[in-house]
């Protein structure tokens, strides 16, 4: 009868907490997903535009280079 009584009070504990813990979870995940794929959306846009300018400016000096070549051919 005693061990009875242990997993009751273990079950009244336990229960109400794994209920505040999924609550909490799931709570900071609908809170910060959003969040998290504006940033990294922002993050991406903004890597590819920096990776354009570094390409663009890369096919300019390759231009430039190709035209000095050129001229002494």
């Amino acid at each position: 009868m005693n061990d009875k009584k242990k997993y009751v009070l273990m079950i009244k504990f336990l229960v109400p907490f794994s209920i505040f813990i999924v609550i909490i979870v799931t709570g900071l995940i609908l809170y910060f997903i959003p969040r998290y794929k504006n940033e990294f959306s922002l993050n991406t846009k903004g890597g590819i535009y920096k990776n354009e300018t570094l390409v663009t400016s890369w096919i300019s000096y390759f231009y430039s280079q190709i035209d000095v070549l050129n001229s002494y051919c």
